[in-house]
């Protein structure tokens, strides 16, 4: 019965290390009826006896997070192995077993990573720790079964040269034949009593119980005719109980269909006797995963946007007074994420800040139409910039700074302009911005010292 597949050299440890998962019930069990010594109830077989010819494959994880119940695990798939939900898994280190999971949800392929629900603990180890790294066994399939021994094969000739009995509903009762009539010689001799005969026990068979032992008993006796008078009514003979396997819920679920008393709750019953899992830890299985992760919307740290626009200045003098103005420009800006989530960090909505600095231009033409003057200015711009983000492609933000405007080339100057333009104003406002494409967002920015649109680019 060797195991043919390219792990083959691992194959028989991890049959034994994954019967130490499932096979831990039926283990104690048998012990409980040995120690009865009761011949009638068949001894529970061994995991060697039990556990078919597996094919099993090995990869290595690493422990990502742990939830508070110490319960559910996310696992980073390292080899990516991309195992499937259902599957048990067992995490060894040094072939030693150290815990066994049931993996409850795959983050396949946008991330390598798996989830895991704790099914069974070794020795003293109650958690392990988020870092840690292991291999993990899990199994594949089982191999295909081997030819009939030669007990087998005596078997099946001993069943097909057995008589077919009729069909076991159609038998018929068992009856006391008639008395014969008394003779004379008979009359005259002491009246021997008829004897009654005693029923066959049923066979098994007629019980409706799908076992096969029962059934085999069925076909290996055959029906009895009524017995005579004079003769004490033999009983049927039955075969040899058969040494059937059970059936397996978690290592055959995926080759051998489930009987009809298997599945549904009554299967998640008996892996829990075999885990030691309580009620309560029953419910929290089926509550889903309870590994927190929230998606970060910021996952890029720079910005870079071109602008045009209105930029704030000082205006002409009129009445002796210098008022406000706006002239056209256009001009870069580049901004690094200092931080994220800062103050809002849920699924829905997440902060984050950011410090930005800015360098723009624009001309002014006949600033003092009396002189026909014309003056080059190039305002710099640093900003800290609070963004708030409803979703990946949406978010506002608020800014605040100072500007500071420089002057050059300019033409038929005055001093008092020239030293008007080239002031420090603050900077104040704030804006939207949303995602065109991948890392591309249009921006708009509304605040005291600007009126401006342009695009974004996030790396």
């Amino acid at each position: 019965m060797g195991i043919q597949s390219r792990h083959a050299a691992k194959v028989n440890s991890a049959r034994y290390a994954i019967a130490l998962v499932l096979f831990s019930t039926a283990q104690s069990g048998s012990s409980a009826r040995a120690e009865g010594s009761d011949p009638a109830v068949p001894r529970v077989p061994s995991p060697a006896d039990t556990l078919p010819n597996i094919e099993a494959r090995s990869f290595d994880v690493r422990v990502a997070k742990r939830s508070k119940s110490a319960k559910t695990y996310l696992f980073e798939d390292i080899n990516q192995a991309r195992t499937r939900v259902g599957k048990i898994l067992l995490l060894r280190r040094e072939s030693q077993p150290v815990m066994a999971f049931r993996i409850v949800k795959t983050y396949y392929p946008a991330k390598n990573e798996f989830a895991a629900k704790q099914v069974r603990t070794y020795g003293d180890i109650a958690k392990i720790e988020p870092g840690s790294s292991y291999s993990g066994l899990e199994k594949v399939s089982d191999v295909v079964a081997p030819p009939p021994t030669a007990q087998d094969r005596a078997d099946l000739k001993e069943l097909e040269s057995a008589p077919v009995p009729p069909a076991l509903e159609t038998l018929p009762a068992l009856e006391s034949p008639p008395a014969p009539a008394p003779t004379p010689e008979a009359s005259a001799a002491p009246a021997i009593p008829t004897p009654i005969a005693t029923p066959a026990p049923e066979p098994t068979a007629v019980a409706p119980a799908p076992a096969t032992d029962d059934l085999m008993s069925g076909l290996e006796a055959p029906a009895a005719a009524p017995p005579a008078a004079s003769e004490k009514a033999a009983p049927i003979p039955t075969a040899p109980t058969p040494d059937v396997q059970e059936f397996d819920s978690e290592l055959d679920t995926a080759t051998t269909p489930k009987s009809p008393t298997e599945g549904g709750r009554e299967s998640e019953d008996t892996l829990a006797e075999d885990t030691g899992e309580s009620d309560e830890e029953d419910d929290e299985r089926h509550m889903g995963v309870s590994v927190e992760e929230t998606r970060s919307f910021d996952v890029h740290r720079s910005w870079l946007s071109a602008q045009v626009g209105y930029f704030q200045n000082v205006g002409p003098v009129v009445d002796k007074a210098r008022g406000t103005a706006y002239f056209a420009g256009a001009g870069l800006r580049y901004g690094y994420t200092l931080g994220k989530e800062i103050f809002l960090r849920t699924s829905k909505l997440q902060d984050s800040v950011a410090l930005e600095l800015g360098t723009f231009i624009y001309k002014i033409v006949s600033f003092e139409t009396a002189q026909g003057d014309s003056y080059n200015v190039a305002p710099v711009a640093l900003t800290g910039r609070y963004n708030i983000l409803f979703s990946e492609n949406f978010g506002v933000f608020f800014y605040l700074g100072i500007v500071k405007n420089f002057v050059f080339s300019p033409v038929n100057p005055t001093e008092d302009t020239q030293s008007a333009l080239g002031g420090v104003n603050p900077a104040a406002g704030g804006g939207l911005f949303f995602r065109i494409g991948p890392n591309w967002h249009v921006r708009a920015d509304l605040g005291y010292d600007m009126i401006g649109l342009g695009l974004a680019l996030r790396f």
